[in-house]
């Protein structure tokens, strides 16, 4: 799921998760407006809509020709953005907000499909119904159980996935903030 950070007053970063299907930002922090049971955002509003694929949700960033909004330091001329991973969405004179496409790795029971689907690290099929995780950045599975820790192997491979160096954690944590820009 995506995120988009705002500081705090404490100086900390929040990650606010994109839910639904749009987002209004208004003024210095963002309000969410959740499809068409939400109230209409101001027509000024700068709004993020989420796009669904089947490779993944990309968020899109709306704004009226007039509206001071600049993305990357670069004034949003056309009025519309796809946005990517670590893009800085500013409002006029407000603090920047972060757009984030980071995905956490979670177990899940693998759904399964047509084709068998090998698990790169102990080369046997992972079966549907068992335990697997799927790297938040390559998208490969893994079995994860305690027979089979093929995703976070540990140690061994260095605690990244072999086919992406992506972070293996199973922590539910987000490894990136705006802190590091």
């Amino acid at each position: 799921m995506c995120q988009l950070f705002h500081r705090l007053e404490s100086g900390e970063w929040q990650a606010l998760a994109l839910a639904g299907e749009t987002l209004s930002l208004i003024g210095e922090s963002a309000s969410v407006a959740v499809g068409s049971a939400a109230a209409s955002p101001p027509s000024h509003a700068p709004v993020l809509r989420r796009l669904a694929s089947p490779s993944g949700d990309a968020w899109l960033l709306l704004a009226p020709e007039s509206s001071p909004v600049r993305v990357n330091g670069r004034p949003l001329v056309t009025g519309l953005w796809a946005l990517s991973h670590r893009d800085a969405v500013q409002l006029g004179a407000a603090p920047p907000l972060f757009f984030s496409a980071e995905r956490v790795a979670v177990i899940e029971p693998f759904a399964g499909g047509p084709d068998p689907v090998f698990c790169p690290r102990c080369k046997t099929v992972v079966a549907a119904g068992s335990p697997a995780a799927r790297c938040p950045s390559c998208s490969t599975v893994f079995h994860q159980s305690e027979a089979l820790p093929c995703f976070d192997y540990g140690e061994i491979s260095g605690e990244v996935c072999p086919i992406c160096g992506e972070s293996t954690a199973l922590d539910g944590e987000l490894r990136w903030t705006p802190a590091e820009v």
